[in-house]
């Protein structure tokens, strides 16, 4: 089976701002990604939601990644007061991409000690816990009516590999060893199938294998899926922070010689496909005609 990674990593930074503009105390703070968190991103595969809201509470209890909420969470927004873009997508180097949500809290909103916070999705799973800090140790922000808190959730996700690398050798019945190689391809611009939706491949959108009949361009920039739609996305089980994918031509279909396949996103009948993982039999092509039933599989794996 062929075994695709990325890791994702969050982190918040936060100010309070008075009635004069005047930033009172700001900071930077690392996120732990909740167990539930990663298997909401990998049930869902949509990046785009996991931070409807921001949730801020009073209790000092440690993170941990079986948490389930706050400790004791006393206000949660998903405004943004008008102050800046909502959301905001980024990719910041091959296969790095930036996925900032800001919110905020008015003067009259959240007023307490403040000392946890957590993102949470529109319908109200909390994806990620963490206590406020300063250069690791925690604190707490006192937010009263003459202030606003101002919270800016960055994510960041990484794919790879961006360079074409050898992959899996597989062993093909009456074919023997085909040797390949994997490619993650970037989109043509910064907001493009591969970004924001994990791998491409949306529980809604997602086609599994597209199939190349002459060899792939293995090019990071280069996104063109191969022919055809084949299998796609088996249930997700909780707790196993993997995806897989598979699919089955039988004997009577898709007779062709096959170089490689696509795992990505089909957009749909008015916008373009696009691959975001190219994998090409680097040792030579299948002959796949009806005497033969070719099974592909592939498994996507989310680490934090």
């Amino acid at each position: 089976m062929l075994e695709i990674s990325g890791k994702i990593e969050g982190r918040l930074g936060f100010a309070l701002v008075n009635r004069a503009g005047e930033v009172v105390q700001q900071g930077e703070c690392q996120n732990l990604i909740l167990d539930q968190g990663l298997n909401y991103i990998l049930s869902s595969l949509n990046m785009r939601s996991i931070c409807g809201y921001i949730a801020v509470g009073t209790s000092s209890t440690a993170p941990a990644y079986g948490q389930t909420s706050l400790g004791a969470q006393i206000a949660e927004t998903a405004d943004n007061l008008e102050i800046q873009d909502k959301y905001t997508l980024t990719r910041t180097a091959n296969g790095v991409f930036t996925l900032v949500f800001f919110k905020a809290f008015d003067y009259h909103q959240a007023n307490g000690n403040l000392t946890e916070f957590g993102a949470k999705t529109i319908g109200g799973l909390l994806i990620t816990r963490s206590l406020f800090t300063n250069l690791g140790n925690p604190i707490t922000i006192t937010k009263t009516s003459d202030t606003r808190l101002l919270l800016t959730y960055t994510f960041t996700l990484v794919l790879s590999p961006v360079v074409e690398t050898a992959a899996n050798t597989f062993n093909i019945a009456g074919m023997g060893n085909i040797d390949s190689s994997i490619v993650f391809t970037g989109a043509q611009d910064n907001f493009g199938w591969g970004d924001a939706d994990l791998f491409g491949c949306t529980a809604d959108k997602g086609k599994a294998f597209n199939l190349y009949t002459s060899a792939p361009n293995m090019s990071y920039a280069n996104s063109t899926p191969g022919s055809g739609n084949y299998g796609g996305p088996i249930t997700y089980t909780a707790g196993t922070f993997y995806r897989d994918w598979s699919c089955e031509i039988p004997p009577t279909g898709a007779d062709m010689t096959i170089y490689g396949y696509s795992i990505g996103e089909d957009a749909g009948a008015n916008a373009n496909s696009k691959s975001c993982f190219k994998v090409k039999f680097t040792s030579g092509s299948i002959v796949k005609n009806k005497d033969y039933r070719l099974t592909l599989n592939c498994r996507v794996s989310l680490t934090r």
